[in-house]
């Protein structure tokens, strides 16, 4: 029996960047400080409070975006998605999607049959927060689709 569909699997992976505070907010993103210490009112979405983008994420993803031969934005936006989930306490999370910071780059990866080129990546920033964890709330967190 034969078939016309292509088997097509997408990933979306998550990283951290080695920023020393937040995407959004001053506070510190030390690795292995203990839950909830790392907070402050923009993380944690007090009314009144305004989010202001760190720059070093911007100059990472631009880096990131050379070192993969994309195309990296002169102009991107970060749009505020609000939707409901049980660990969202704050109800959005601010991400990229309509003009990310870099897209159209390439990686090539080795497997057993050789060299091959991963194309259509493209990098976006995030931050989401968690009920669970609010000192990991508002990380940056670069997605690459």
């Amino acid at each position: 029996m034969s078939s016309n569909w292509e088997v097509v699997i997408g990933l979306e992976i998550h990283n951290q960047l080695a920023t020393k505070s937040k995407i959004f907010s001053g506070a510190s993103t030390a690795y292995g400080a203990d839950a909830n210490t790392q907070a402050c009112l923009i993380d944690l979405g007090y009314p009144g409070v305004l989010p202001v983008c760190n720059g070093g994420v911007v100059r990472m993803a631009a880096m990131f975006g050379v070192a993969v031969n994309a195309t990296c934005a002169r102009r991107s936006i970060f749009a505020r998605k609000n939707y409901f989930y049980p660990d969202l306490p704050k109800g959005y999370q601010i991400s990229q999607f309509e003009l990310p910071i870099v897209e159209n780059g390439e990686l090539m990866i080795l497997d057993e049959d050789g060299m091959k080129n991963v194309s259509a990546l493209r990098g976006r920033t995030s931050r989401k927060t968690r009920a669970s964890r609010f000192t990991k709330a508002s990380v940056s967190l670069p997605v690459l689709t």
